[in-house]
């Protein structure tokens, strides 16, 4: 959406509470679901046409995720599930497109969100695992090797505390994948 129109739909919906929240919960669902539908061609020969699709919407998805962030600080129930099934698309996309600054403010964000108290902390461990190994990636990348190490170091502390409870039931995977990241992301960091 262009940002003029964006900023018109925010004004006219900004005296009516209840539909502006209705209306940026359906927008980040609606760009939480186009990520997860492009993941797998990620790992494909399409991957020069998604990542051209992305960049073309970049903008939208960034206000997504920003919008389940504050959602999620708000207290909303699925807003970091979507941020989490977003996670690897936003990051492969910020990592071979140069927005890696755009990438840690985005990690940043989710990730304080999560360090305000939550209810649910264990449910939300994987995911904070994941953004953490993301995160530390993208300092790789950026050259601040102290800031990723701090940050992948938390990110396997919190895979492997999960991976020794017996806990995680259809989340292991997601954090076994998180774990290989991370320790990816250390011998990179060598």
């Amino acid at each position: 959406m262009h940002p003029l129109m964006r900023q018109i739909a925010f004004e006219r919906l900004a005296s009516r509470a209840a539909l502006l929240s209705q209306t940026q919960h359906d927008h980040a669902r609606y760009f939480a679901g186009y990520i997860q539908a492009r993941q797998k061609r990620f790992a494909g020969p399409e991957i020069a046409q998604t990542l051209n699709e992305i960049e073309t919407c970049f903008a939208d998805i960034a206000s997504a995720w920003t919008c389940l962030v504050q959602m999620e600080t708000a207290g909303a129930s699925d807003s970091l599930q979507l941020v989490g099934e977003m996670v690897d698309v936003v990051y492969e996309f910020c990592r071979t497109r140069g927005r890696l600054h755009t990438a840690v403010d985005l990690f940043g964000a989710a990730l304080g969100s999560l360090s305000e108290g939550k209810p649910n902390a264990f449910a939300d461990e994987p995911i904070q695992a994941r953004l953490l190994g993301c995160l530390g990636a993208t300092y790789a990348f950026l050259g601040n090797q102290e800031q990723a190490r701090k940050a992948v170091d938390r990110a396997i502390e919190i895979a492997e505390a999960l991976l020794a409870e017996d806990a995680l039931s259809e989340q292991w995977v997601y954090v076994a994948e998180t774990l290989g990241f991370c320790l990816w992301c250390h011998l990179y960091m060598v």
